[in-house]
């Protein structure tokens, strides 16, 4: 628990620290750009997820230092949402599938 609790604080310090150092524009396009997919990322990553975890990439992943499975993790994040949304595109582009994924009746 408290593991979870000093990663999720990193976390944010490091948001915080990059936020500021990048223009506050470009962040705020991206992070509403990736809050309006956000259906999208949670209906789609799941199947890409399964695949990435496996039993021997988990163990793998426990196995490297905190600081190295907090970055694998970020990384892994990073991709699976780009997948995602780019997949999502794909789906909206035909009504059926976007009917079909995502309940647009």
């Amino acid at each position: 628990m408290s593991g979870t609790i000093i990663r999720a604080g990193i976390t944010l310090f490091l948001f915080v620290m990059i936020s500021k150092g990048m223009n506050n524009k470009r962040c705020e396009n991206v992070l509403g750009a990736v809050g309006r997919k956000s259906l999208d990322i949670y209906v789609i990553h799941y199947f890409f997820l399964e695949l990435c975890m496996c039993e021997g990439a988990k163990q793998l992943i426990v196995d490297l230092p905190v600081l190295f499975q907090f970055v694998l993790n970020a990384l892994i994040s990073i991709v699976l949402i780009v997948m995602s949304i780019g997949i999502s595109k794909l789906l909206r582009s035909n009504s059926f599938l976007e009917k079909a994924f995502f309940g647009k009746f």
